[in-house]
């Protein structure tokens, strides 16, 4: 069992300090970070634009887009499971109380359905918006499968 001093050590607490100071020094460190955030957004879209505006050489903007298509990449690979766990460990943490059942099949149920709507409003607007980011010329990307919404009348 951990005593309180024990968790104010853990959490970085000196002895005799008071919950509200480290609550406040937590807070402008997440107000900095934050600011760091908007920042960087910025500057990241400036320099997007500019190097666009600047240069017309695919070689380059492949170099300066890599680090964003891997960001992207790693978030892609991280949300999805870190959601898949925090809803079992809801749902896990939820069996003591009696209603464990209703409430984990329920998230499940909203989860299951946003994730279908998300995957249909996608393909929807890839196919609305695909005639703008195509061209003219071939690529490798023409041996792949194509997929198309069709009715049949």
């Amino acid at each position: 069992m951990i005593s309180s001093s024990d968790n104010d050590m853990l959490l970085g607490n000196e002895e005799g300090s008071e919950g509200t100071q480290n609550g406040t020094t937590q807070t402008q460190s997440q107000s900095k970070m934050t600011l760091y955030l908007i920042m960087s957004t910025i500057v990241g879209i400036v320099v997007g634009i500019s190097v666009h505006e600047i240069t017309d050489n695919a070689e380059v903007i492949t170099w300066l887009s890599f680090p964003g298509f891997l960001w992207l990449r790693a978030l892609k690979c991280l949300v999805l499971p870190l959601i898949f766990c925090n809803m079992v460990m809801g749902t896990s943490e939820l069996a003591h109380i009696g209603r464990a059942g209703f409430i984990g099949s329920r998230t499940i149920f909203c989860y299951l359905t946003t994730t279908v709507f998300a995957v249909l409003e996608g393909m929807i607007f890839v196919l609305m918006f695909r005639g703008l980011y195509t061209t003219d010329k071939k690529d490798s990307l023409d041996d792949d499968l194509k997929v198309a919404l069709k009715c049949q009348v």
